[in-house]
């Protein structure tokens, strides 16, 4: 008896945690439709694509995926292009730090050039006023 309730109570572990990866895969679906329909950035971008963007930061902090990192490059790098306030890099941590190792490799292959060395001096900016203090 004391067994077949172990193999039931694996049998529901099993079952929440395969429920868990197909609502994961739902949010990434849907962060990669919205982040797909960004075709180009007026002014300096608004509140919902810096929603955006942080969204899917979060959602690749714990879920990540190489394919929504790739289509998140992609829009930054075009937000890049018209705003270059430090501010975004923020919009992109603690997800960059924390997945450093995956999310540079695919920085580096989407981020322009420029838009790379840019980047790179606005993460130095956040730092620099993290530990100074911004006065």
């Amino acid at each position: 008896m004391k067994t077949l309730n172990a193999i039931r109570f694996c049998a529901v572990i099993a079952a929440l945690s395969v429920g868990g990866q197909v609502q994961a895969s739902e949010h990434e679906k849907t962060y990669l439709a919205r982040l797909g329909e960004v075709q180009s950035i007026s002014g300096n971008g608004d509140e919902n694509l810096y929603l955006l963007i942080r969204e899917a930061s979060v959602e690749l902090e714990s879920n990540w995926s190489p394919e929504l990192a790739k289509e998140l490059a992609r829009v930054f790098d075009a937000l890049l292009d018209v705003n270059q306030n430090h501010f975004l890099t923020e919009l992109l941590m603690p997800m960059s730090e924390i997945r450093a190792d995956q999310f540079d490799l695919i920085l580096d292959s989407t981020l322009s050039p420029e838009n790379r060395a840019l980047y790179e001096e606005l993460v130095q900016m956040v730092e620099d006023e993290e530990r100074e203090g911004n006065g």
